[in-house]
């Protein structure tokens, strides 16, 4: 029996050592993470391709990151968070946004600052499923969404709901926090007032109506709330803010005048007149189709107005992460919803994206698009956005051109030892012959990509660092007019531009405006714009 035991050891001995081979021959095995093989000062690399395989990036469906190897796909497959750093003009949009949305057979919400993902995709996502666009430049060919139908009205979420559209309605300051808070919870009281108004009036152009007007005028609104509202939180909160405007509606307190300043830009994108007000006047469609179907959401804005509507999106986005987190409750799809929040830094700080980020990698997968790390310490500030940042299960940088990134990628990727050698030869001066020679080699260590090596890199070449595989790798962008697999998929995009009529100065007559409209593009053709190759 003993010697049956050792021979069954042996065998297995024999197998794990004959294993171990074969994995260190294709450079698989398991090395201690506290060895030093090659030296004491780092042993950063690259990873193998086979560990991006047996990662799971090269395989299902996802975010396009890039081309991996075998020309193969890779796309962000995991749970989680995904940071993307990319200055402006590398190609975010033909890179990773566009190959998403042809490739992505799931949900997708997408914001589309100049309106080109929806141009060059919507025939594509049509043929997945549902497409929805929210444009406030173009009501014509826009959707319409009024936000106060995410509160649950009747319920015991009501009052909850409705502080929840507030926050999101005001932009987040951290030098005027007090102020910011009190905002939200006036608007809030307003907003439980509206939801008691016929459903043509239940509107955020009604807020921002009763929250205008002159001293005497505001006083009537908050009396009229806190005498006459069904809604106890409303009433409390609009007793609260009568005493602070006092008896005299001239001599109102500096708080209270502070807190309706931060109150009128929270709602002056939503007045009646306004493309936001009109946009948000009724409901074309609800956003739980995210959920029970297919469908992709555009929120298109043209980047010269983006700074203009940056609420409007705010308020769209954090309609958007309710929604999917109320989807607890529902049947889940097979894929989740994917989030691709384009120039992501005019939102401003979104506490479910900062703070739940655990909870929504159950729901959805966040795809955070910034131009640099500078960028999002503006809205985050230093400590929150590192903090913000380790979430991540992936990150990717490209196009890097400012210091801090280019820093912040290097130390991603780590140090890696390497190896020096010296020679000499000294000779006394009255000798003829002799001399005496040294040899010498030595190891230090060394990024194995540094700062300036970084930003030398050209846009083509991406480094992405997967939270569940070892090393960074390097990944060549994609360009989806190059891809045979999308051939046919895609439209171009031609803004439809207006030519000024040619005003002789005779009496010839003058050349009429010619409207030039966008066409489809076929494969392996330069319209001007978006080239291609057969």
């Amino acid at each position: 029996m003993d010697v049956l035991l050792f021979l069954c050891k042996a065998v297995w001995w024999l197998l794990r050592i004959l294993g171990r081979g074969v994995l260190g021959l294709f450079g698989l095995a398991r090395r201690d993470r506290h060895a030093r093989r090659d030296g004491a000062h780092g042993t950063a690399r690259f990873a193998y391709r086979w560990e991006l395989l047996f990662g799971g990036v090269l395989s299902g469906k996802g975010p396009v990151i890039g081309r991996g190897p075998w020309r193969r796909l890779m796309r962000f497959t995991h749970d989680g968070l995904m940071f993307v750093f990319a200055t402006t003009g590398a190609g975010k949009g033909v890179g990773i946004v566009i190959p998403t949305l042809l490739d992505y057979p799931g949900s997708i919400l997408v914001t589309d600052p100049k309106g080109e993902n929806y141009a060059i995709t919507r025939r594509r996502r049509e043929q997945l499923g549902s497409v929805r666009m929210l444009n406030p430049t173009d009501l014509a060919a826009s959707d319409r969404f009024n936000p106060l139908d995410m509160i649950r009205v009747g319920s015991d979420l009501e009052a909850d709901d409705a502080k929840a559209v507030a926050r999101l309605m005001v932009k987040p300051d951290a030098q005027e926090a007090h102020w910011d808070d009190k905002a939200i919870s006036l608007l809030t009281a307003l907003i439980l007032h509206t939801l008691r108004e016929p459903p043509e009036t239940r509107t955020l152009a009604h807020v921002r109506a009763l929250s205008v007007g002159g001293p005497e005028t505001f006083r009537a609104t908050l009396e009229e709330i806190a005498y006459r509202s069904t809604s106890t939180l409303a009433a409390e909160i609009a007793s609260g803010f009568l005493g602070q405007i006092g008896d005299d509606p001239g001599r109102t307190s500096e708080e209270f005048k502070s807190v309706l300043s931060n109150v009128a830009k929270a709602t002056e994108q939503w007045s009646a007149g306004s493309p936001a007000g009109r946009l948000s006047a009724s409901s074309t469609f609800s956003l739980n189709e995210l959920v029970d179907g297919v469908c992709t959401l555009y929120l298109c804005v043209d980047e010269e107005l983006l700074q203009v509507y940056e609420r409007w999106l705010r308020v769209m986005t954090g309609c958007v992460l309710a929604t999917l987190t109320r989807a607890k409750y529902r049947p889940r799809s097979r894929y989740r919803v994917v989030l691709l929040l384009d120039e992501v830094a005019v939102l401003g700080p979104l506490d479910p994206l900062e703070n739940q980020s655990g909870l929504l990698r159950a729901y959805c997968t966040p795809v955070l698009i910034w131009q640099s790390m500078p960028q999002m310490a503006a809205v985050y500030g230093e400590k929150r956005a590192g903090a913000f940042l380790a979430n991540a299960t992936c990150r990717v940088f490209f196009g890097v051109n400012d210091n801090d990134t280019a820093e912040y990628v290097a130390t991603m990727v780590g140090n890696t030892t390497t190896f020096t050698s010296s020679f000499g030869v000294s000779q006394a001066s009255d000798a003829l012959i002799r001399h005496n020679q040294q040899q010498g080699k030595s190891e230090s260590g060394y990024w194995l990509l540094d700062p300036s090596e970084v930003q030398r890199l050209p846009v083509t070449r991406l480094v992405a660092k997967f939270r569940d595989i070892e090393c960074s790798t390097l990944v060549r962008r994609i360009d989806y007019r190059r891809a045979w697999r999308w051939r046919g998929l895609w439209d171009t995009w031609r803004p439809v531009a207006t030519v000024l009529p040619f005003q002789p100065r005779g009496g010839e007559p003058a050349v009429p405006p010619y409207l030039e409209p966008a066409k489809h593009a076929p494969f392996g053709t330069d319209d001007g714009n978006n080239r291609t190759s057969a």
